[in-house]
């Protein structure tokens, strides 16, 4: 008796360990789905989703997902001209794209998430007109492109020469 006590606790602890895997999952896509649904409408609200998308996915080293919400963030903080945010934001960004080098560069995706960082910090300098620090930004974006074979631009890539 006391074998199938055991066996059903194990078995009760492998099914929670794989509840929890899924929720992370799940949570994370109702969150950003959340937070779309407040995208350049409802800035406090889209912050509020971003902001938890970051905190849970810090907490589990998800570091796609913490440079994800950053960055969307910081797109709604443009449309709002919230120049307070889009500097909080890129310090954090700067401090990843530092402390998280050598994952980031592991990345099939490293050029759209280091052009987007760019992006926003060239529209953050643009909109505090500090507008050679703008084209420094706009133009490494660019510069990045250029070297890049057609083949490996994207639209993603292109929407961020806009």
């Amino acid at each position: 008796m006391r074998h199938v006590i055991i066996i059903i606790f194990f078995l009760i602890l492998n099914n929670e360990a794989y509840t929890q895997e899924v929720s992370y999952e799940e949570k994370l896509e109702s969150l950003y789905d959340k937070a779309y649904e407040h995208l350049y409408v409802h800035r406090d609200s889209c912050y509020y989703y971003f902001s938890q998308i970051e905190k849970i996915a810090t907490q589990n080293k998800d570091w796609v997902n913490v440079l994800e919400a950053l960055i969307s963030s910081n797109r709604n903080a443009g449309e709002f001209y919230d120049l307070n945010t889009m500097k909080s934001n890129l310090a954090a960004l700067d401090s990843l794209l530092k402390t998280k080098k050598s994952y980031i560069d592991s990345l099939p995706e490293k050029r759209l998430i280091v052009n987007s960082y760019l992006y926003d910090k060239g529209n953050y300098y643009f909109k505090s007109n500090d507008f050679e620090n703008a084209r420094v930004s706009f133009n490494t974006i660019k510069d990045s492109l250029e070297i890049l074979p057609a083949s490996n631009v994207n639209n993603d890539l292109v929407d961020l020469l806009s």
